[in-house]
């Protein structure tokens, strides 16, 4: 493979990208323009390294496993009516 196509399949566009995460592009836009995941802009073009969504991904992971963490030990409290 050549570096140009090698390339070529490193980067996504916004499109491309939205398929890749299962995701509206419409979705995708939105959390880009809120800085919410890692891209960049080439002029009007919004752009992704594949390698950025990925570690991207296994971040999200790690911070909805530390977040369902900290709210199993709670305990629910029951009211007595009376």
């Amino acid at each position: 493979m050549n570096d140009t196509a090698q390339v070529k399949t490193e980067i996504m566009t916004a499109k491309d990208a939205a398929v890749f995460l299962n995701i509206s592009y419409w979705k995708l836009t939105d959390m880009a323009k809120k800085r919410q995941i890692p891209h960049f802009r080439a002029g009007s073009r919004l752009l992704f390294r594949v390698d950025s969504l990925k570690e991207w991904i296994s971040n999200q992971e790690v911070a909805s496993m530390q977040q369902e963490e900290f709210r199993s030990p709670e305990v629910v409290k029951l009211r007595r009516i009376q």
